[in-house]
């Protein structure tokens, strides 16, 4: 990384944690911000990202935490897909409770029937493999003897006991949606503060609402800032926040892309930009795309762009365990048969020797009609489904029926 960008990553990381306070910045931070806003963004003078410092005050709401839920397209993942499915994504007491007491079951499960010491977590008397064991659950990749699962749910414990005996110093960013809120920054700390709302079920009434600072527009740019400085995206994330930075820069040129809502698989939302050649990164926003990804040179955007076309169960599996970019650009353009194989030999063994892989069989034929291209002609195929909802059974099967002849003849 260069002096220059890793000086602009740290500036953003002290200015994400200076601005925790409801006043507004000092001079020299506002000069800082408008830096950052220069450098990362291209703005002149960073009031277009941060229209609240113009104004000279961030205002800082008690908002209650039932009406404010996720940004499901937004990059990071907090809860792993195979706890989601038990979730109806709504934020109130019950949905809550549905959620981290199956979360808890499947940990049990992953522990081989040892209970998880959750109230020992919170209070801060848990010993259970300490001192390393922070350093374990900051880390992106977790330690052989911690299942997938409780990584997952030990960094929003251990956030949720920091809240409980400290406060909390950072408040979330929600934007305005209708008669509720959307969060724009702080999934996590908002699961922090759910948590303790259902542990302590009323005991400790300072749970059911959140500090938050209520903006007028979800901004793409702020959100990548605060997950750059954080710099805790695994190699899935980064991928959709690319993609995220990609849309938008074509969205400000009146190109309009699916919305997130009508993909049955989240993955196709972001795999819209996957193409290379059609969604090239605009002339002149190089820089822009690198700065506000946090990469060092072009190369690596072709990298995470090229995540973009992993099959739907590699990409979850790889996003639930946190698999390095440099395991998954192996996988890359490779039969999903061979794909999984690789994930199954880099979960078994902690690292991925490509000789190993040598003696792999899979069908040769289908790797070259399920490519790069042809995965996103099925991509492409998942957008026109969602196009004839409205239909009667009879109609909408013989579309789909001729929808699949389609895709398979172009493809073979």
């Amino acid at each position: 990384m260069s002096r220059r960008r890793r000086d602009r990553d740290s500036s953003s990381d002290d200015l994400i944690n200076q601005l925790s306070d409801n006043e507004a910045p000092e001079p020299a931070i506002e000069a800082s911000l408008t830096r950052l806003a220069n450098d990362a963004y291209g703005s002149r003078v960073g009031s277009d990202l941060f229209p609240e410092l113009s104004k000279g005050r961030i205002k800082v709401s008690l908002v209650p935490l039932d009406q404010i839920y996720p940004d499901y397209s937004q990059p990071r993942r907090v809860v792993p897909s195979t706890v989601r499915q038990y979730w109806n994504g709504n934020s109130d007491a019950a949905s809550m409770a549905q959620l981290f007491e199956m979360w808890l079951k499947e940990i049990v499960l992953e522990r081989k029937g040892k209970a998880f010491d959750l109230d020992g977590y919170l209070q801060g008397t848990v010993t259970e493999r300490a001192p390393q064991l922070l350093d374990e659950i900051n880390d992106k990749t977790r330690s052989p003897e911690i299942g997938a699962l409780e990584h997952s749910f030990l960094r929003i414990v251990t956030l949720a006991g920091s809240i409980r005996r400290d406060g909390l110093t950072n408040p979330i960013t929600v934007v305005t949606r209708n008669d509720f809120y959307v969060i724009e920054t702080g999934e996590r700390r908002w699961l922090a503060f759910q948590l303790l709302n259902w542990y302590y079920r009323g005991a400790e009434d300072a749970w059911s609402k959140i500090p938050a600072r209520v903006m007028d527009q979800l901004s793409i740019w702020r959100q990548a800032t605060e997950n750059n400085a954080r710099a805790d995206l695994n190699a899935i994330a980064k991928a959709r926040q690319l993609a995220l930075v990609i849309m938008e820069l074509y969205a400000q040129t009146g190109i309009k892309f699916r919305p997130f809502e009508v993909f049955k698989n989240e993955q196709a939302f972001y795999a819209q930009v996957a193409d290379p050649i059609q969604y090239k990164v605009p002339y002149g926003k190089g820089e822009l795309v690198l700065s506000a990804m946090g990469f060092e040179n072009k190369s690596t955007v072709k990298r995470y762009r090229d995540l973009l076309s992993l099959p739907p169960e590699v990409w979850t599996r790889a996003d639930d365990y946190n698999v390095p970019e440099s395991v998954l650009r192996q996988m890359v353009n490779k039969p999903v048969e061979q794909q999984m194989g690789l994930f199954n030999m880099w979960l078994d063994n902690g690292r991925l020797n490509i000789n190993d892989t040598q003696g792999m069989v899979f069908d040769r034929k289908r790797s070259t009609h399920f490519g790069k291209f042809g995965r996103l002609m099925e991509y492409d195929f998942e957008q026109l489904q969602g196009e004839f909802d409205d239909l009667d059974s009879n109609s909408k099967q013989l579309v789909l029926d001729f929808l699949k002849t389609l895709v398979k003849r172009l493809s073979s």
